[in-house]
């Protein structure tokens, strides 16, 4: 419904600004000329779909509300799916979307997470990986924020899925670099996904 009504607002806002530069003053609610100002105030505070009416060419144009067709009911946005893990707000939603960029499974990059790092954003390895995905900064930039960790952590994993066409296969990659056929961290990594399942 904010959506529909920034819609009208700007609508409402670019027929009175066509308005002033046609006509030089305008008239938008029942006839009445009123200043550019009042109307715009008046447009951004309150604002429904309206028709307006043209009958004469130099008559005022009226405006009526309109009447929503019938079966049109306003839909209401899918929620943002709720991510039982140990994430701020912002590295949750970074991580929805992403795994909805990249068509990753959510669960399973949960699961990444959480075996990488255990949800542990200052988490560093031995090998000076860090991060949520505990990114590698021999190959990725260093110094990233969490939300950067995980949208380059989540494409990183969407190439490597690309590239072997194989869960574990690309899961093995992720960790050592390449496919070394070892499945321990794959199988650790699938395993914890199954708690977001």
């Amino acid at each position: 419904m904010k959506k529909l009504k920034a819609q009208f607002e700007r609508a409402a806002l670019l027929l009175l600004l066509v308005f002033v530069l046609v006509g030089g003053s305008c008239a938008v609610f029942q006839g009445s000329r009123t200043s550019l100002l009042a109307v715009a105030e008046t447009a951004t505070a309150t604002v429904e779909p309206v028709a307006l009416k043209l009958d004469e060419p130099d008559e005022l144009p009226v405006v009526t509300p309109l009447e929503p067709a019938q079966g049109d009911e306003p839909q209401e946005e899918e929620p943002a799916p709720v991510i039982d893990a140990p994430l701020g707000e912002a590295e949750a939603a970074a991580l929805v979307s992403a795994c909805q960029t990249y068509d990753i499974d959510l669960a399973l990059a949960l699961g990444l997470i959480f075996v990488e790092s255990s949800f542990n954003p200052d988490a560093v390895s031995s090998e000076g990986c860090y991060g949520l995905c505990q990114l590698n900064p021999d190959y990725f930039p260093s110094g990233l924020t969490p939300v950067e960790n995980i949208e380059t952590g989540m494409k990183f994993l969407a190439e490597l899925l690309e590239k072997y066409e194989d869960i574990p296969a690309a899961l093995t990659a992720y960790n050592a670099g390449h496919d070394t056929g070892d499945r321990t961290y794959a199988n650790a990594v699938l395993s914890a996904a199954e708690n977001w399942r």
